[in-house]
């Protein structure tokens, strides 16, 4: 049985828009998303091979099949992303085990930096003020802690699926 039988239609998609809100999110921040965050994107969501938890790689594989329409829904979604990542850590925590839903929420955030860390000031660091901010904003909403991001799999390690 797959994961995305234990949703209904409007749940997977708000799972599936969740990663796009994320990178809306944090690509935007400053005003524009770029060739090299897009790319950031694509390389987040073509990782499902290198990540080891069955749920996070059945999600993006079904992104991976139409990256672009699922985009184009999430932008025509009447959420914002705030709302729709409030109501995407509530279907996870209503709907998925506790271990699940937060490495799902860390694989999101750990993306979020991915994509922010993909472009910028070519010296220091790449992540803008904006950036910063809004990727504190997108873990709040995910009802993610500090305490919860440091445990394993840490954000480091998840940022490694993303490179190989």
């Amino acid at each position: 049985m797959k994961y995305k039988d234990y949703f209904d239609e409007e749940e997977w998609l708000t799972i599936q828009y969740a990663l796009m809100w994320v990178f809306r999110g944090v690509a935007g921040a400053d005003g524009k998303i770029d060739k090299e965050e897009q790319l950031a994107l694509t390389k987040v969501i073509k990782s499902h091979p290198n990540i080891d938890n069955p749920f996070i790689k059945e999600v993006f594989k079904t992104l991976e099949a139409n990256p672009g329409i699922i985009f184009r829904q999430s932008i025509n979604d009447h959420r914002d992303y705030r709302k729709g990542l409030d109501e995407t850590a509530a279907i996870l925590d209503s709907k998925v085990s506790m271990e699940i839903a937060l490495n799902f929420k860390k694989v999101l955030t750990a993306a979020g930096i991915f994509v922010a860390n993909s472009s910028g000031e070519m010296t220091g660091s790449k992540i803008s003020e904006e950036e910063v901010e809004q990727l504190s904003k997108l873990a709040f909403h995910l009802k993610i802690s500090m305490e919860e991001l440091r445990q394993e799999p840490t954000i480091d390690q998840i940022l490694k699926y993303f490179v190989k």
